[in-house]
């Protein structure tokens, strides 16, 4: 089935009350051709209409701004905390980016960027997160930890030996 069909498809199922397969069938068309922009703006359509203004959003987060419920997209990114890693998470964008219309391609560029510069920022802060650290950047959390299991598995050997021999020691009495 072409993009058109499915569009009319959703629509009518829409009209007819049918809103969750509705859905259903345009989020399948969006994984079939995430290059077509129509289809995230039908679905964003749709959640809007049903009162999901914050959904609509992400849906509308790649449209331009004229054809977009700004309202809808600022909601959403409100909604997520303004996190652009989560953006990226939600759109789940698996087609080329250069099939896309500049603005769209501008703006999943833009939330990719965001989330590597968050990224990297919070592996500066905190470029040693498996323990604590001396005054010269040392870790000691995790060295601890091992030190502990080694203890831990030399107490289990000693103890299965004394057992092992105690058995050996019952059996010739």
């Amino acid at each position: 089935m072409d993009i058109g069909h499915q569009l009319r498809i959703a629509k009518q199922e829409a009209n007819a009350g049918l809103k969750q397969k509705a859905v259903h069938r345009l989020r399948s068309a969006i994984n079939a051709y995430p290059d077509d922009l129509r289809v995230r703006e039908a679905l964003a359509e749709l959640y809007y209409e049903a009162g999901f203004a914050d959904m609509a959003g992400l849906y509308w987060l790649l449209s331009s701004p004229e054809n977009a419920r700004k309202g809808c997209v600022d909601l959403y990114m409100k909604s997520i905390n303004y996190s652009a890693q989560q953006a990226l998470h939600d759109l789940k964008y698996r087609g080329n980016k250069k099939n896309l219309p500049d603005y769209a391609r501008q703006k999943l560029e833009a939330l990719k960027q965001e989330a590597d510069d968050i990224n990297q920022k919070s592996y500066k802060e905190n470029p040693n997160a498996s323990g604590k650290s001396d005054s010269k950047g040392k870790s000691y959390g995790s060295d601890a930890g091992c030190i502990f299991l080694l203890v831990l598995v030399l107490f289990a050997f000693i103890a299965g030996l004394v057992n092992v021999l105690q058995f050996i020691k019952d059996l010739f009495r």
